[in-house]
């Protein structure tokens, strides 16, 4: 993709998802396929914080979110609902 960046190759904290930009499109791609992405506290913090840095950025004019070619997200990680 043009301009395509992975956040977490630039020293960014993020270890659950992957973020790039294609123009004015930002792609958000949920990334434990181990799990099948299943979202836990920290995807959820690190989605979060991703959107609201993009949320600042006006060159910005759309957001997909997706969870790559196998599958979207099987859900919440209902072991840390104890």
């Amino acid at each position: 993709m043009a301009d395509e960046h992975d956040m977490r190759s630039k020293g960014s904290p993020y270890e659950t998802i992957k973020t790039e930009q294609d123009g004015a499109t930002f792609i958000l791609t949920l990334h434990r396929p181990q799990k099948r992405n299943i979202i836990n506290k920290q995807m959820r913090a690190e989605v979060v914080d991703a959107l609201m840095k993009v949320r600042a950025d006006a060159s910005v004019r759309a957001i997909i979110v997706w969870g790559g070619p196998e599958v979207f997200a099987a859900g919440a990680d209902l072991s840390e609902m104890r």
